[in-house]
């Protein structure tokens, strides 16, 4: 397996980081009176269907009656508006959220006024795509970054994040921000080691995730039942041996061609009503994080607290 980086090569300081951020930013409403959800949706390697599978969850969510945006945060690299056939006016970058100087200003963009509409009832908050300098945030941007997010429980039940692949600070602060914390893996041996060297490096960064088993694996690729399980029984071994916890299975999808060709039209699967078995095992797995997400609701369990700002241990006691 892939071995992971330490906390302070990727800026993650567990010890110290709330208070760090006490010292920077202070929440201005009462984090307890949040009901937005959060669903991280990571990979330790690029290319394993991870934006599709964001796109299509959220299609659920919302056919299910919840108020869902989708954040395209894969950094420099954002795609999701590309799967959904749309083409944004305004761009993650062009926010408060990540503007420079001047981000703080009153008529800066906030998150939700960069929302659109997009296929299956959801909200896409499009990302930056190109854009350098928004691969490698400072510290301080980062935690605008979170701020930002405080203003969007006014305005989803559920925020769907495409968290981007790879072990880099973004994609652990969004993890640790995340009620579910969904890292894809695919059965490739190279997708298994980077899935868990994720998995890794998130229980180090908030090991509060998988105490209340909010950070769990989603196999995609697979060419079957047995092999979905085997995935994610190999991932959860060294898991167990090494870090002492096994993630959680949110499920597992199958290798479909009608993916490939939701892709080239530009039409998220799930916008259509698909009985492929990738539509169907995807509904199964969103039934899974649904349940965590609301608890006994939609039939699972909930204990994480909701607010933003709880995500990151400010709430006052």
């Amino acid at each position: 397996m892939t071995r992971a980086p330490s906390m302070s090569r990727l800026g993650v300081i567990p010890g110290d980081q709330a208070a760090r951020l006490r010292a920077i930013v202070a929440p201005s409403r009462d984090p307890a009176a949040s009901r937005l959800r959060i669903v991280t949706v990571s990979s330790g390697k690029g290319g394993v269907g991870k934006t599709s599978i964001a796109v299509n969850l959220s299609i659920l969510l919302a056919r299910a009656g919840k108020r869902v945006m989708l954040l395209d945060a894969d950094l420099g690299m954002a795609n999701a508006d590309v799967l959904c056939g749309l083409t944004p006016a305004r761009r993650l970058d062009q926010t408060r959220a990540l503007r420079g100087e001047g981000g703080g200003a009153p008529d800066a963009l906030g998150l939700a006024d960069i929302a659109i509409d997009a296929p299956g009832g959801f909200r896409l908050i499009p990302g930056a795509a190109g854009v350098a300098r928004v691969a490698d945030l400072r510290p301080e941007e980062r935690l605008r970054f979170v701020r930002a997010l405080e203003d969007l429980d006014d305005h989803a039940d559920a925020l769907i994040v495409d968290a981007g692949a790879g072990l880099g600070p973004e994609v652990l602060m969004l993890m640790s921000l995340a009620h579910a914390a969904v890292v894809v893996a695919t059965p490739e041996p190279t997708s298994l080691a980077d899935a868990y060297a994720l998995v890794k490096c998130a229980a180090l960064a908030d090991p509060t995730l998988p105490r209340k088993g909010s950070l769990g694996i989603l196999v995609n690729e697979a060419v079957s039942a047995a092999e979905g399980t085997a995935v994610h029984a190999r991932i959860s071994a060294v898991s167990t041996r090494f870090l002492g916890f096994a993630p959680v299975s949110w499920g597992w999808l199958p290798v479909d061609a009608e993916v490939g060709r939701s892709v080239r039209r530009r039409r998220p699967l799930l916008a259509d009503e698909s009985k492929s078995q990738f539509a169907k095992n995807l509904r199964e797995a969103g039934r899974v994080i649904a349940g965590h997400l609301w608890g006994k609701e939609e039939g699972g369990h909930q204990e994480r607290p909701t607010g933003v700002w709880a995500r990151l241990g400010l709430c006052r006691s």
